[in-house]
């Protein structure tokens, strides 16, 4: 009789650079079990279970397994895929650091963690370089390249339909650039909770919010006109 051989992995589905451990098990009593690996590392196997298997690069490849007991042979195939590590870049939009969603987040500054900064998106309060790591739906990591952020009390050029805050982060008084038409404008502040802070009428593109007597925090900015709705963060020393 005929051997039939089962392949038992570890995991179906790993990261690239790490590794499976495979089995097998066989009827009719095979003597010899011939794996191929190609292209892991190693790339064959001459034993019923062989040492752990490494591959280092993105794809999905088949593990091979020929086994012999002297009346016949028998060929199972069992597969493999392997997980590139996701790869994303800082982006800088208005006073956030982002990155694209869909994936875990851990943000750090000099090299040292942002306890709670675990969001697609992070609003620096200082000048400096800023990383994030990045974990996918298979636990597969990588941390981005260095953005080094220059803090500025220097206005930008407003574009149509956004907001532009200097200096921020701020401890009491913030210039405000509009680009929308502020006619029947009003601004308001919310906290984290969503509670109104700060409401008040505008009659001009730009203008001065005083936010000395709010606690520090993160703080959401909110100029609602006839036309649209544009908010954009505020970080209060």
């Amino acid at each position: 009789m005929f051997p039939h051989p089962t392949i038992s992995l570890t995991k179906k589905i790993i990261c690239a650079g790490d590794c499976i451990q495979p089995s097998a098990t066989a009827t009719n009593n095979p003597t010899s079990w011939k794996w191929d690996f190609t292209p892991g590392n190693p790339a064959s196997s001459n034993v019923q279970n062989p040492p752990q298997v490494c591959y280092a690069n993105a794809g999905t490849y088949q593990l091979i397994l020929v086994t012999d007991n002297g009346i016949g042979r028998d060929t199972v195939v069992s597969k493999v895929t392997i997980v590139a590590p996701p790869s994303l870049v800082i982006k800088k939009t208005h006073d956030s650091l982002v990155v694209d969603q869909g994936y875990s987040y851990q943000w750090y500054y000099k090299g040292g963690i942002l306890n709670g900064a675990t969001n697609f998106w992070y609003i620096p309060v200082a000048g400096g370089v800023y990383t994030v790591n990045i974990t996918d739906e298979h636990g597969c990591s990588s941390t981005s390249d260095e953005y080094n952020f220059l803090s500025t009390s220097v206005a930008e050029p407003v574009r149509s339909g956004e907001i532009n805050i200097y200096p921020n982060p701020a401890s009491g008084e913030i210039q405000v650039l509009l680009g929308c038409d502020c006619t029947g404008c009003s601004v308001k502040v919310f906290d984290i909770t969503g509670k109104v802070v700060i409401s008040k009428r505008i009659v001009q593109e730009n203008f001065t919010l005083d936010i000395s007597q709010l606690p520090p925090g993160i703080y959401c900015l909110q100029v609602n006109s006839m036309a649209q709705t544009i908010s954009a963060r505020v970080v209060k020393e």
